[in-house]
């Protein structure tokens, strides 16, 4: 028998990862994701900056870590959700 629960609680979580990340990921970043040069990962500017403060706060950076150890404390399939979410904003966890 099929789990349906599981379905939905993916599908809120969903909801909840893009409501999160429409409200946190600069625009001025959208589309660049892995395209971003060295130099700005190493020096970044204030929207990146902002960026990863905030999705290294929520856990997301490192979403399948226990949050222990300062991780989103995600399942495997809400990992899944969150990076399908991050690439279609056009961002990225780096």
């Amino acid at each position: 028998m099929a789990d349906f629960g599981a379905d939905l609680e993916l599908e809120d979580f969903r909801k909840e990862a893009r409501g999160w990340i429409e409200a946190n990921f600069p625009k001025s970043l959208a589309g660049r994701g892995n395209q971003l040069s060295m130099a700005e990962r190493q020096s970044p500017g204030a929207d990146l900056a902002a960026w990863k403060k905030a999705i290294g706060e929520k856990g997301w950076a490192t979403p399948t870590w226990s949050t222990q150890y300062g991780g989103g404390g995600l399942s495997p399939q809400k990992a899944r959700v969150l990076q399908q979410e991050i690439l279609r904003a056009g961002a990225s966890t780096r």
